[in-house]
């Protein structure tokens, strides 16, 4: 009979390297500090830089490739436009430089149906709202749940209002 080895192995996926080496089995082990591959093309598309509100990036971008700011990033099937992330995020000045550069107004996501206008609205960002009807967005149009930009709008203020009351009005 073989003698039990001593001290006894660590338990998979939880052992000490020494030194803090990685080895096959780490490497392996998803992590929080890892991207998959549509991360990091979403992290250097022009989605991202009109999200940030990064206008010079957004510019050298458009000017590159055209298609850029028109687009959804590459890999990308959820339909999210530059222009739905610079709406989301009420960043007015990308808005302008994307429809400047040609993008619809009206571009709807795959899964929601949701155009840029529905992302500002529901964020509450009036310029870039404003924007938007200008270059063309359609304000009657509603999203796969039936709801228009304008109920969007509507349903966050309620919601703010709420809370609003709930902190001021109903604190114990």
């Amino acid at each position: 009979m073989p003698w039990p080895r001593w001290p006894p192995p660590p338990p998979p996926l939880q052992h000490h390297h020494p030194g803090g080496a990685d080895c096959a089995c780490c490497l392996a082990a998803p992590s929080s500090l890892h991207q998959t591959l549509s991360e990091l093309d979403h992290s250097r598309s022009a989605a991202a830089a009109a999200a940030a509100g990064d206008l010079a990036r957004l510019r050298t971008m458009i000017d590159r490739d055209p298609r850029a700011g028109v687009a959804p990033p590459r890999g990308s099937s959820d339909g999210f436009t530059p222009l739905h992330h610079a709406s989301r995020a009420g960043s007015a000045a990308a808005v302008s430089m994307l429809l400047a550069a040609g993008a619809d107004p009206n571009a709807e996501t795959a899964a929601g149906k949701a155009t840029p206008l529905h992302r500002a609205a529901f964020a509450g960002h009036a310029e870039a709202s404003r924007l938007l009807l200008r270059a063309g967005a359609d304000a009657a149009r509603g999203d796969a749940d039936g709801e228009t930009a304008a109920f969007k709008a509507a349903s966050q203020v309620s919601r703010l209002f709420s809370l609003s009351c709930f902190f001021t009005c109903c604190r114990g």
